[in-house]
């Protein structure tokens, strides 16, 4: 860094010195660290390095410099993911952020942590991370609940897809449809979810729904829909006439 600042302006090489003569006293290499940062704000290779030193020199333990920490926190991860195309690093200092700075039941921090959530859900995806992600998509949704279906869609794929949680995939797709209740993905994903478990009654169930929901299907799509709600219905529930009616249909 010191070479790097070497040709930097005559400012930010006496902060440098500065830094060199001042000693270990954290609260005046943060103050010297902010003020170079400040110089070296269009270069954000350097930037990024003089900001991760200044969050290095302020004890996270002192409560008068946690505003200062989350501060530095999201400005790193934002640097880190676009002006760098670092996503590991953005991901790293958003997971910190939620699970530090932004912790808590604050409420004046509840935009915030919404925010953090959102970039940090974006960055997971970008690098392909299912875990993180189903864990981050997850908690977010716990946290702030959306009135839409397609993120909790996106749940329940993760977790009937990648994951193997049927289960838990069944929860989020229920979600998803008490915010579109006609949702096919959604129905086809719960009737999935639920083959997996042995839920037949919700299997038929679902069947029913998409039926209901696709009245402009082939009449070999219905067929089929039709067919699979007589083969539940007669080999797992034993309920000849839901069965014998379908297969009518």
């Amino acid at each position: 860094l010191a070479r790097s600042l070497g040709e930097r302006s005559a400012s930010a090489q006496q902060l440098w010195a500065a830094l060199a003569e001042c000693g270990p006293i954290a609260h005046e290499r943060a103050e010297l660290l902010r003020s170079l940062a400040e110089d070296v704000r269009d270069r954000p290779d350097l930037w990024v390095r003089v900001a991760e030193a200044e969050l290095a020199a302020l004890d996270p333990k002192a409560t008068v410099f946690v505003e200062r920490r989350h501060a530095l926190r999201a400005q790193l991860a934002g640097a880190y993911a676009s002006a760098l195309a670092l996503p590991e690093f953005a991901i790293a200092h958003l997971a910190a952020l939620l699970d530090g700075e932004l912790s808590g039941g604050d409420p004046r921090l509840r935009g915030e942590r919404q925010r953090a959530g959102e970039l940090l859900i974006a960055e997971l995806r970008r690098v392909g991370d299912p875990v993180g992600l189903e864990r981050r998509l997850g908690a977010q949704l716990a946290a702030f609940p959306a009135p839409e279906a397609a993120p909790w869609l996106e749940l329940g794929l993760l977790r009937l897809e990648l994951l193997h949680r049927p289960g838990a995939a069944a929860d989020a797709f229920d979600a998803a449809l008490r915010c579109d209740a006609n949702s096919l993905p959604a129905l086809r994903g719960l009737r999935a979810a639920c083959e997996l478990l042995g839920r037949w009654q919700e299997v038929a169930g679902a069947l029913e729904r998409e039926l209901a929901a696709r009245p402009t299907a082939t009449a070999s799509e219905r067929a089929a829909l039709f067919r699979r709600l007589g083969e539940v219905s007669w080999r797992r529930l034993d309920e000849t006439t839901r069965a014998s009616r379908a297969y009518a249909s």
